[in-house]
C-alpha cells in the first residue's frame, strides 16, 4: 500500500473521499536540454496518479484495445509472436543446414522493421494503426484494490495553478495514457532520439521526477450542489525542503483545486483542448451524467480512466485540513512504502 494509508475526513466535514491514492509530478526538459534552468526550459509537466481506495473499488476504464494502450498492447503482442516465428525459421533451418535466400532476408527484414512502426507485418501494403491517435473508448471494470491503474496526465501548461494567488487562473489538462502495465508509463517518459529533415539528429529528455505523495478526489457539498476537489500532499522532497523547480512549477507542500470534467461532445473554447479524433469516447452511462453540460464534477472519478478526458483545475487552497477537514498522513507518520510505484518512473 502507498501513501493514502491515513486520509481522514473530520465528523463534521462537508466532503466524501471518492478516491484516494498515490501521485508522482514530473517535468520533461525542452528538446536537446538536459537541466531546465527556468520555466522556459520545461516542454512538458506531467502528473502520474495511481488509485489505491476509492468509494467504489471497482471501476470502469477505456477498453485495453483502444488508445495508446491498445497500440502498446498491439506492439507487446506483435513482437513476441515476430520472435517466436523467427525463432521457428533458424530452428527449421539449423534443420535443413540452408542459409536463407535473399528473398527470405527481405521479408524477415521487413518484418522487423513494420512491427517496430506497430504495421500490419503481413504485407508490405500494411498500414500504421491510427488508434494511438484516438481517446480512450469501449470499457472493462477493474477492481483497483487487486489492479494497478496508472493515469498519465498531462497539465496544458507548464505549471500547476498557483494556489497561493486568487488571481492565478484555472488550468487545462488532459489524461494522455490509462495502462495497468507500469512499463507503459516508463516508456512514455523515456529519452527518444529522432532524426529531422531540418534540424537533423534531436533528442527528447527523460522526464525527471520532481515530487510524490498522496492524492484525493473529494465530493464537497455546498448548499444543493455540489463540486469535486483534487487534493494532494507532497511526501518527497520533504516538507520544506521544496527546491527552485518545485516552486517554478508550483508544487506545493499541501494544495486543493476544483476539479471539473469538460463534455467532449460539446465544443472547446479557442485554442484549448483536443482535436476530435484524440477526445475521449465515454460510455453512455457517463455521457448521460455530463449530458448537455459544458464541464462536471469528476464524480466518479471513472471519467479519467479515458484517454483524451479533459479537465480543468481551479485553485483553492494550500491548507487542505483548515478548509475542507481532511487528513493525508506524510510519510514519516504513517506512509508504507509502495514498492512497485517507484519502477514506473524511468
Amino acid at each position: 500500500m502507498g501513501h493514502t494509508q491515513a486520509a481522514k475526513v473530520r465528523d463534521d466535514a462537508p466532503v466524501q473521499l471518492l478516491e484516494c491514492g498515490d501521485v508522482f509530478f514530473l517535468y520533461r526538459p525542452k528538446v536537446d536540454t538536459e537541466d531546465s534552468k527556468s520555466v522556459d526550459d520545461v516542454q512538458r509537466l506531467f502528473f502520474v496518479l495511481r488509485p489505491e481506495t476509492a468509494k467504489e473499488e471497482e471501476q470502469e476504464k477505456q477498453s485495453s484495445e483502444s488508445g495508446k494502450e491498445g497500440v502498446k498492447k498491439e506492439k507487446r503482442k506483435s513482437s513476441t509472436e515476430g520472435n517466436e516465428k523467427e525463432s521457428e525459421d533458424d530452428r527449421s533451418r539449423d534443420d535443413k543446414h540452408e542459409k536463407p535466400s535473399e528473398r527470405q532476408k527481405d521479408k524477415q527484414t521487413f518484418s522487423s522493421d513494420a512491427r517496430k512502426l506497430g504495421q500490419d507485418a503481413t504485407s508490405p501494403g500494411g498500414k500504421s494503426s491510427k488508434r494511438g491517435q484516438e481517446g480512450g473508448h469501449g470499457s472493462e471494470k477493474i477492481v483497483i484494490s487487486d489492479q494497478a491503474l496508472l493515469r498519465l496526465i498531462i497539465v496544458g501548461k507548464k505549471t500547476l495553478p498557483d494556489v497561493k494567488k486568487k488571481s492565478s487562473r484555472p488550468i487545462w489538462g488532459f489524461v494522455e495514457l490509462v495502462t495497468t502495465d507500469p512499463q507503459d508509463i516508463k516508456d512514455a517518459l523515456a529519452a527518444e532520439e529522432y532524426d529531422t529533415a531540418t534540424r537533423g539528429h534531436r533528442r527528447k529528455p527523460v522526464a525527471r521526477p520532481v515530487g510524490e505523495g498522496a492524492y484525493c478526489i473529494l465530493s464537497h457539498a455546498s448548499g444543493r450542489q455540489s463540486h469535486t476537489h483534487f487534493v494532494y500532499k507532497r511526501d518527497l522532497p520533504e516538507k520544506g525542503s521544496k527546491n527552485k523547480r518545485q516552486q517554478a512549477l508550483h508544487i506545493e507542500d499541501e494544495a486543493f483545486y476544483i476539479i471539473q470534467i469538460r463534455n467532449p461532445e460539446q465544443p472547446a473554447p479557442n485554442n484549448v483542448g483536443l482535436g476530435n479524433k484524440r477526445r475521449a469516447r465515454f460510455p453512455a452511462h457517463l455521457q448521460g451524467i455530463i449530458g448537455s453540460r459544458r464541464f462536471v464534477p469528476a464524480d466518479p472519478p471513472d471519467f479519467l480512466n479515458f484517454e483524451g478526458c479533459e479537465f480543468i483545475l481551479i485553485p483553492a487552497s494550500d491548507n487542505i485540513e483548515k478548509e475542507l477537514g481532511v487528513h493525508l498522513a506524510h510519510e514519516h507518520e504513517e506512509h508504507q512504502p509502495c514498492p512497485d510505484l517507484p519502477d514506473i518512473l524511468p
